[in-house]
């Protein structure tokens, strides 16, 4: 895309090529009016979008008929009976018409200039089939984790799908702007089975066609569902949607990975032109990249455990899936003492950060700590005490404490001064303007309103003392965006000034 094209995107988007965003749905009415609107209102405006609805059952039909209405962008179609998902997904990408194509969730949304950016690339570098953005991952509307940024910029297709095995985890791929008509090529002869791993073969497919590339500018918005992981509701949609047994449904990852195998060994025709020894390499290459994967990324190891937070209430199977979270919690901890402050840096921008940024969510912090913990988290204490928050060893420390504790939890001003390294400066934020989800007693709840009202007043003397510095201001853009000190409304102090403070500061 050209420089002028950039600069007047308004006047020339009617000559840009036209882009189709299918949004298959069934009973979607709780979430498909935010996907329509984050659809409507892209920068990219020669768009269309194909709604597919199986036969929903609440308000959905009225919800998309009424933006049917005011844009004539918007395409409904609804089936008259529930034809199953993989049959909605080829009926949005049969009945879309765009040079480019992408599927989009019916609870899932896209950032203004998602199309765009995606578009941009596809067109510069026509070595490129596949661009997306960063998939950012919600629950309840509270900001979870970022998804894999997946890059699969290798020379040779073989290697772009070994590489792709061996990094998928949340698969926010799929959801990339993809050129419809390799897609429309391979999309049937995959899903005619609708065989476990659909998914990862149609993006293998297309990574064999050439490279792919997640934009970290941009993202797409996704609810994470894992409170159904390992429920007998998903076991039964897994066996309804893929034809599984029983058995497939409980070992979905290793399934995928032995289902794997057979697809790129004989029985896909994407890879007909490779010779039976090119395919058989390639099929155990996949296939052990896969079963490594299980065993080493941590992350899976904690997904594993929160099927058994939402499956117990109260009963054993939830001492369980706290003792698995504790462990989990611990492993992490251990590997974050045992790394140099290099090695934590490296390891930051891999799965371990998800797993940092998953367990605090999960309600462990909020469990009593255990002798050992205690033991181990003293130990720790005292070398942040003996180093220093300025040492260098001190982010590695401050990984495990920000497991384990609440900031409103650590020395009153203890932020103060603390030099935080680039690579780590929004999760430091993120975490500084956390609220806890509950209060242990009336202690605890009075060290909240103590450490709120001094970290305020601190970013509010700073801020205003350094408007010219970049990094404040960055700061400052952050606090913006994200702070929000709810709990302070349970407070019967005079919080005005704090709250005057914290208003500027957003101003």
């Amino acid at each position: 895309m050209s420089a002028t094209t950039d600069t007047n995107l308004q006047e020339t988007n009617s000559l840009l090529p036209l882009v189709s965003i299918g949004l298959p749905t069934f009973n979607g009415a709780n979430t498909i009016a935010q996907a329509i609107k984050s659809v409507l209102k892209q920068s990219y405006r020669n768009i269309e979008l194909v709604i597919s609805d199986n036969a929903s059952e609440d308000e959905t039909e009225i919800i998309c008929q009424r933006f049917c209405e005011v844009d004539d962008r918007v395409k409904y179609i609804r089936q008259p009976k529930n034809e199953g998902a993989t049959f909605n997904f080829s009926t949005v990408l049969e009945k879309s018409s765009g040079t480019f194509f992408m599927w989009l969730g019916d609870d899932d949304w896209l950032e203004e200039s998602y199309i765009y950016e995606c578009v941009k690339l596809l067109i510069n570098k026509p070595e490129y089939i596949m661009v997306g953005g960063i998939p950012n991952y919600f629950r309840d509307e509270q900001f979870l984790f970022r998804g894999a940024q997946i890059r699969l910029e290798d020379e040779l297709g073989q290697d772009r799908i070994i590489n792709y095995y061996s990094q998928v985890t949340d698969n926010g791929i799929f959801y990339s702007l993809m050129r419809r008509e390799q897609i429309l090529k391979i999309y049937k002869s995959i899903t005619t089975n609708s065989r476990i791993g659909a998914e990862y073969f149609i993006i293998s497919a297309l990574a064999f066609l050439g490279k792919s590339l997640a934009l970290d500018c941009v993202a797409v918005n996704r609810n994470w569902n894992w409170h159904n992981w390992g429920t007998e509701e998903m076991i039964q949609r897994v066996i309804s949607v893929h034809k599984a047994s029983r058995f497939q449904a409980m070992n979905f990852e290793l399934c995928i990975a032995f289902s794997s195998f057979q697809h790129f060994t004989w029985e896909s025709p994407s890879y007909k032109n490779l010779s039976t020894i090119i395919r058989f390499n390639l099929g155990w290459d996949v296939l052990l990249a896969r079963l490594n994967f299980r065993q080493l990324n941590i992350q899976t190891n904690l997904l594993d455990t929160f099927r058994f937070i939402d499956q117990g209430h109260g009963g054993q199977e939830t001492g369980e899936a706290i003792a698995a979270l504790r462990q989990v919690r611990l492993e992490l901890a251990k590997y974050w003492f045992s790394k140099s402050p290099e090695d934590v840096a490296n390891s930051y921008s891999e799965d371990y950060a998800k797993v940092q940024q998953i367990l605090p969510i999960t309600g462990i912090k909020d469990e009593p700590l255990t002798e050992d913990e205690q033991y181990f988290l003293e130990g720790i204490a005292t070398c942040v005490m003996n180093r220093g928050f300025n040492h260098p060893a001190f982010i590695g420390y401050f990984l495990i404490l920000m497991l384990y504790y609440y900031p409103h939890q650590f020395p009153q001003g203890w932020y103060e001064g603390v030099s935080i390294p680039e690579w780590f400066m929004d999760e430091f934020l993120k975490f500084l303007l956390v609220n806890p989800t509950k209060f242990s007693d009336e202690y605890d709840a009075e060290n909240y309103y103590n450490y709120v009202i001094g970290l305020v007043n601190y970013l509010y003397g700073k801020i205003t003392t350094n408007q010219n510095s970049s990094t404040w201001q960055y700061i400052q853009k952050f606090v913006r965006e994200n702070a929000n000190f709810y709990l302070l409304n349970d407070s019967d102090r005079d919080l005005s000034l704090v709250q005057q403070q914290l208003q500027e500061i957003c101003n």
